[in-house]
């Protein structure tokens, strides 16, 4: 059977159209290449091969006869080795061989022009590869294994954007993801965590950290270090405080922090001025930072489940949409702040009122400050939280240095200020 000018070939079990050439269960290597050597006929044309719930046992040789093959997606078999010399596919550029029976990758060699390995849902107790073999790998998935230590993955590619190894058994984060300067997504949850010392040098580019369902019960203070984080996921695990640090990472929008033992959230959580979902429900939290309402992009708050009984003014979270806080032991007062937000949130004219008192730059007020007027309470707390580089160097130009905000600032740990500043003295 000819299959013409076909790039991408399935062979699957089922009835749809895209399965239509029924091709038995192979299971050796000379079925293999009677089968699908006929099958495919031109092999110079042949890009991808898609071989899933067909009982192989091992990777068929007979594969090594398509020189362009960039795709190799050999998932849902019983295969139960990776071969020694993956390396002889030139051009391989994906390789797919999730869910099947693989114990080890020891002393394999990589596609040289390997950029996605999935090998997940196998049996894998230990990764590695052969040493000092460089590969362009970015995206690695391991999952639902049964790994129990990680390797320093720098040694294989320092691409790497995308690491997957949830559903494992680790126990300890150290210093294995350092020198990893692409790495973007990095995902260990459900595992077995019990300590995270890594320093994260070298992975400012982060974005997206899951140690969801582990059993830490810190977080080391140099995750501040991870400017470029925009989700940090921690739920279910036993976090007892979380670093003050936290308050660096300017640029996160999504924290999930449910089900901990955290007491309080720290104070430099109000710096995060993109932050638009915090999830803190069914902790022991008895206290939230004085200047909540600072958050401004907040829209999705939820603190139900806690031992909360004071909370304060949330009027200028404008952006807010969701807000659950049933499950706590708020006094009358604070019960007062929660039914006026409720009356206000969807009240448009209210929100334009606000948006007009918001309508002022943080330089406008800056500007007010050093010419002697007495900003009111909220707005000077705004240019406190919302100051920026601008904003600081007319300061620093204008306002005497024994005026009372440049304390207040330091008070709040709000910002350090450092040479780059001192300079314009």
């Amino acid at each position: 059977m000819k299959i013409g000018n076909k790039k991408y070939l399935s062979f699957m079990n089922g009835t749809n159209e895209k399965n239509q050439l029924h091709i038995p269960i192979l299971q050796n290597e000379q079925a293999f290449k009677h089968q699908y050597n006929v099958a495919l006929g031109n092999e110079n044309k042949i890009l991808g091969i898609k071989i899933n719930g067909k009982d192989l046992v091992e990777i068929p040789k007979s594969l090594l006869s398509y020189p362009h093959l960039k795709t190799l997606d050999l998932s849902w078999n019983k295969i139960d080795t990776i071969p020694n010399d993956l390396n002889k596919f030139k051009n391989l550029e994906v390789l797919n061989l999730s869910h099947n029976k693989i114990r080890t990758s020891e002393n394999t060699q990589l596609p040289p022009r390997i950029e996605k390995l999935g090998l997940s849902s196998n049996l894998i107790e230990e990764f590695s590869f052969k040493k000092h073999q460089t590969v362009p790998l970015r995206v690695l998935s391991l999952e639902k294994n049964r790994i129990e230590n990680i390797p320093d993955f720098h040694q294989y590619s320092s691409m790497l954007e995308k690491i997957n190894i949830s559903f494992n058994f680790l126990h300890t984060v150290e210093k294995q993801f350092n020198c990893l300067p692409s790495l973007k997504i990095l995902n260990l949850n459900n595992n077995q965590l019990k300590l995270l010392k890594s320093d994260f040098q070298n992975t400012e580019n982060l974005e997206y950290l899951n140690l969801s369902y582990n059993r830490l019960k810190n977080i080391d203070i140099r995750i501040g270090a991870l400017k470029n984080l925009k989700i940090l996921l921690l739920k279910h695990n036993l976090i007892q405080k979380l670093p003050i640090t936290l308050g660096n990472c300017r640029n996160l929008k999504k924290i999930e922090l449910q089900e901990n033992n955290l007491s309080s959230l720290p104070s430099t959580i109000v710096n995060l001025k993109a932050l638009a979902n915090l999830n803190a429900e069914n902790n022991n939290i008895r206290r939230l930072p004085k200047d909540i309402d600072a958050m401004s992009r907040l829209e999705t708050f939820s603190i139900k489940g806690n031992k909360l009984r004071k909370l304060h003014s949330i009027r200028f979270l404008l952006k807010l949409e969701e807000f659950w806080c049933t499950n706590n032991d708020f006094s009358r007062e604070s019960k007062r702040i929660i039914e006026q937000w409720k009356s206000n949130s969807h009240n448009s004219a209210y929100r334009e009122r606000i948006l007009k008192h918001f309508g002022e730059t943080t330089l406008s007020l800056a500007k007010k400050l050093a010419a002697g007027e007495d900003l009111e309470g909220w707005k000077k707390r705004r240019l406190i939280y919302e100051i920026d580089n601008e904003v600081m160097t007319y300061l620093f130009k204008h306002l005497p240095d024994n005026h009372p905000f440049w304390g207040q600032i330091e008070q709040k740990n709000m910002l350090k200020i450092n040479s780059e500043f001192s300079i314009l003295r």
